[in-house]
């Protein structure tokens, strides 16, 4: 299952990884691979080992990140939990998952990102404070 997800990190070379929630086991295998990395990931509704947060704050690049896989917050029927759970935490961008779609918008100054599933080839890069969708 990790096999676009290595690609991904042999195109992109990245600083940071995060792993937005169900078969958190694969970002082990990943960081494994590549010890240098920095990870960080959240539990998702598929995930059942304990010691995972469900949600993860973090400072990267100078932006407050939000982590969440988001089924706590109901993303597959709309982002208005989501959203007010991250201007709640004063963040500038919250990554979700769950959906397993794409998904790139800010609204009033707050960036809401879904990168995809990797396994699917999707992926986000956020640099220099600007988030942008990416497939390989």
């Amino acid at each position: 299952m990790t096999e676009k997800a290595e690609e991904i990190i042999l195109t992109e070379k990245p600083d940071l990884l995060l792993h937005l929630g169900d078969y958190t086991r694969d970002l082990d295998i990943l960081t494994e691979r590549h010890p240098e990395l920095e990870a960080h990931s959240v539990k998702g509704n598929c995930d059942l080992r304990g010691g995972t947060p469900e949600l993860l704050m973090l400072r990267a690049d100078g932006m407050e990140l939000l982590l969440t896989h988001g089924h706590r917050q109901g993303v597959k029927d709309g982002l208005q939990r989501l959203y007010y759970t991250a201007l709640e935490k004063g963040d500038d961008t919250v990554l979700f998952g769950h959906t397993h779609a794409p998904f790139l918008q800010v609204r009033d100054g707050l960036t809401l990102l879904n990168p995809g599933a990797a396994a699917d080839g999707r992926y986000a890069v956020i640099e220099d404070g600007r988030a942008e969708l990416r497939r390989i």
